[in-house]
């Protein structure tokens, strides 16, 4: 990196580790001298920088085990910034301490004024000792809940709060499965179903679109349980986005979270769909698709900047039939239907706010949000949209209950506090599509929902990253009749 790139590359980490409540892409996104950085080095610090925060205990587990070794004593935020950059360079990018040692030679050459000269041979003695770190004797005696925080970079509080749900092994495989490695480094796609979701016109559509990556050098794989999605290599997610395909809107990247959701509402032409939180949009857009455009969704969003962006999306895609809302989906402004021979809505989706939890593959930074405050708030967020949702839910009406997390809490938790609810008793269960997997079994309370003849817990499932390759979800489905 040039001496440039890389003081602009410092200063972001340390205003990040000074003032950590604002969000690293807001800081990337809101700086007036990105635009005198030439994009291809702008790309370069932009990924050394989330790769920093993606594995950022780990970073500074490290860094404070060689700074104890050589005795140094307290560092600035700047010098501490300088050391998490050469740990992440060296361990994760191979890059050697001699090279890292050139790189701060030509930042000292180019602006004498960035540090003390001091802290250059310090630096260069860190550098010397981290090249010879070894992992294996630094986690060696750590409790095996620790090893996992560090070694797969996931805080303290994810591992703790799994345990008693999931093995220490599967909450591991999680773990990994949400950091970037060569077998797993893959971004999901989905062919737009402008004739919906028939079979014959979706195989020949994705045959056309498979034939058109083969010859562009696109290696693909098709879904095992959606046929209308294909996983990419992550690094070539620039190379689709440039192709003929997606600038005609033919597919677009979409997760396969995302697309169960869609699938479990079930959504039929003619039917009034109510979709709570939608920004950014790509789940309302796909109802549509799969009723042909003949549905009409009312959908909203708290966030009136992810709701413009909800709006520029479904204006894109020449998006019919549906209305955008700013909400809160705790007091949602509509009109309680009177007419019991309709219901107001056929089909309730509720992609309800949460902690986020099994998605630090594409937000890492969701990471280090994890802790009882984060979570209790958006467990309460839940619980009183749930509550208002009761008046929607009449006669007929299904209702879809998602949530991007790992936690019980966020999911069989608060379906379990719904059981004994007047309201909810006319809720019965609906089977969950093919693929999903089974619930956490957290009480005796869950039986209630076990099917007799399929002996399982139905309406209740999960997604995990380990297993399915996807975001980590809770899905709930009941109708009430």
């Amino acid at each position: 990196m040039d001496p440039y790139a890389l003081k602009k590359c410092l200063e972001i980490l340390t205003d990040y580790l000074e003032y950590s409540n604002y969000s690293l892409e807001s800081r990337l996104h809101n700086r007036d001298d990105k635009h005198f950085i030439p994009q291809k080095t702008y790309s370069v610090i932009i990924q050394d920088l989330r790769g920093i925060i993606r594995w950022f205990n780990k970073i500074q587990f490290a860094t404070q085990k060689t700074l104890r070794a050589l005795n140094l004593g307290s560092i600035t935020t700047l010098q501490r910034s300088e050391l998490y950059y050469c740990v992440y360079c060296m361990h994760w990018k191979h890059v050697s301490h001699k090279y890292l040692q050139k790189e701060f030679d030509d930042l000292q050459a180019t602006f004498p004024d960035h540090t003390i000269p001091v802290w250059n041979s310090l630096l260069f003695q860190f550098l010397e000792k981290f090249s010879h770190f070894s992992w294996e004797i630094a986690l060696k005696n750590k409790p095996l809940s620790e090893k996992i925080s560090i070694s797969q970079a996931v805080p303290s509080f994810f591992v703790e709060h799994l345990i008693p749900v999931m093995s220490e092994q599967k909450i591991q495989a999680n773990a990994k499965a949400m950091n970037p490695f060569k077998d797993h480094n893959f971004i999901t796609l989905r062919i737009v179903l402008d004739k919906g979701n028939d079979e014959k016109w979706v195989t020949l559509t994705r045959d056309k679109c498979l034939q058109y990556m083969h010859e562009n050098g696109i290696k693909t794989k098709i879904d095992s349980d959606i046929p209308f999605l294909i996983h990419i290599p992550m690094d070539q997610r620039n190379l689709v986005s440039k192709s003929q395909l997606y600038q005609s809107n033919k597919i677009i990247f979409q997760d396969k979270s995302a697309v169960i959701a869609c699938l479990l509402i079930d959504p039929q032409p003619m039917e009034l769909i109510l979709d709570v939180a939608a920004a950014p949009g790509m789940k309302t857009r796909l109802i549509q698709e799969l009723t042909l455009f003949q549905s009409v969704i009312i959908s909203g969003d708290i966030h009136r900047d992810r709701l413009k962006k909800t709006k520029k999306l479904l204006d894109q895609l020449n998006t019919k039939n549906t209305h955008l809302i700013q909400w809160d989906g705790a007091k949602l402004p509509l009109r309680v239907g009177v007419n019991s021979e309709r219901p107001l809505f056929d089909k309730i989706l509720l992609d309800a706010p949460c902690s986020g939890s099994g998605t630090f593959l594409n937000d890492p930074e969701m990471k280090w949000h994890q802790n009882k405050h984060i979570l209790l708030k958006n467990v309460i967020i839940q619980e009183k949209i749930l509550k208002q949702l009761k008046n929607y839910i009449q006669m007929g009406t299904t209702l879809v209950y998602a949530t991007c997390s790992l936690y019980p809490e966020e999911g069989e938790y608060q379906i379990n506090k719904l059981i004994n609810k007047p309201w909810f008793q006319d809720l019965t269960p609906q089977p969950l599509i093919k693929g999903i997997s089974p619930p956490y079994f957290i009480n005796e309370s869950l039986k209630t929902l076990i099917s007799t003849q399929e002996k399982r817990i139905i309406g209740l499932g999960r997604i995990f990253p380990a297993k399915h390759h996807t975001q980590g979800f809770f899905f709930a489905k009941f109708t009430r009749y």
